[in-house]
């Protein structure tokens, strides 16, 4: 019997042969961006395997597809497909989707070798069993870099928090402008609060992209306050939240970009809108003995009201914009914010904010 004659001028696809170990670095990478199924990976991730000392062509172009879709998907799926409003690099409001607001151009993630190397030492090491920590010693990191690292540490945070244990440990982490804006409550003691890079062009746009994203993260953290039980733990946690969310905001303040403190205000928007919540939605799980100083005992108290105690922000934001005149450079600045403090009720939710902080310290004295 005769075989099929090929069809003229097709060729048959050519399939990428990868080794064992870069076929698990490309699974473990696509996992990362949401491409491949958790249950399927936590065993490539807990096994131990020897570490080549690169990776072949064909092995580099897949893990380049997968950061250039991934990414993209990620973007598109937490927030860039909104329809919104934002300040372009002229300070001139702009509105929709996020490559409707921006030429592509601007919209380019550019990874360094920082990210390669992590991918193969999680790939070859057992993360939670290993001396030494994977920190990165080489060129500085990009803005994109620590994007990818904000998705590990949610990736291998889903799997197991030990591993992320492991992680806070390296500066790379720790210092890492994302994970600490998506988990401040696991770095205690950041190695870093530097949040200018993030307010820079062309990089603002991953700040622009993850706005609804943050928000999301915060209305759990907030919801999830009134089940710590622990004072000692609502101390550090929430002292940690309110250090974090003031660099935050004082960086957006210094580039002029109040529309990227957006999250912080919708958050509170949705938490105060419909009325002055009870303290006990933030403190009422607290249990035991509370500390024996009444310093103490305020303190914790005013650190789980961390994301509260932000409203003296927005309120110096608010009073500076109404300054503005129609000649001042800050105009188009002023009139862009004074519409979401309407959109999100400022008038209304930043003094239940200030009351909610003041029951909290009772021996407060006016001058």
């Amino acid at each position: 019997m005769s075989e099929p004659l090929p069809q003229a001028g097709i060729s048959p696809p050519t399939i990428p042969m990868v080794t064992r170990f870069e076929a698990m670095t490309i699974r473990i990478a696509r996992y990362i961006f949401g491409q491949f199924p958790r249950e399927l990976v936590v065993r490539l991730i807990h096994e131990k395997i020897e570490r080549p000392e690169c990776l072949n062509h064909e092995a580099i172009d897949l893990l380049k597809d997968t950061f250039a879709k991934g990414s993209v998907l990620f973007l598109v799926r937490n927030g860039g497909w909104r329809r919104d409003r934002f300040l372009d690099k002229r300070g001139k409001p702009t509105f929709g989707r996020l490559w409707e607001r921006s030429p592509l151009e601007r919209l380019t993630l550019k990874f360094g070798p920082a990210v390669l190397d992590f991918l193969m030492w999680l790939t070859a090491s057992q993360p939670k069993e290993e001396k030494n920590v994977w920190n990165w010693q080489g060129e500085p990191l990009t803005v994109a870099d620590q994007f990818f690292f904000m998705l590990a540490y949610d990736a291998c945070r889903a799997i197991d928090t030990g591993i992320t244990g492991v992680f806070q440990q390296s500066p790379v982490f720790s210092g890492n402008p994302f994970c600490l804006l998506l988990w401040a409550e696991d770095f205690e003691n950041p190695s870093s609060l530097d949040f200018t890079p993030l307010f820079k062009e062309p990089d603002v746009f991953l700040i622009e992209a993850l706005q609804s994203f943050f928000e999301t993260r915060w209305l759990n953290i907030e919801r999830n306050k009134g089940q710590i039980s622990d004072w000692n733990r609502m101390h550090r946690e929430g002292g940690a939240q309110y250090a974090i969310l003031q660099a935050y905001l004082q960086a957006a303040g210094k580039a002029q970009r109040w529309d990227l403190g957006r999250f912080v205000l919708a958050t509170l928007s949705r938490l105060l809108s419909q009325g002055e919540p009870d303290l006990s939605f933030w403190i009422g799980g607290l249990q035991g003995s509370p500390p024996a100083r009444l310093s103490r005992r305020i303190e914790t108290q005013r650190n789980a009201l961390a994301l509260l105690r932000q409203y003296e922000i927005f309120r110096h934001w608010e009073q500076q914009a109404r300054r503005s005149g129609f000649m001042d450079e800050d105009y188009e600045l002023a009139k862009f914010f004074l519409a979401e403090w309407e959109r999100y009720q400022g008038h209304m939710i930043i003094p239940r904010a200030e009351s909610l902080v003041r029951q909290i310290e009772p021996l407060r004295f006016e001058n």
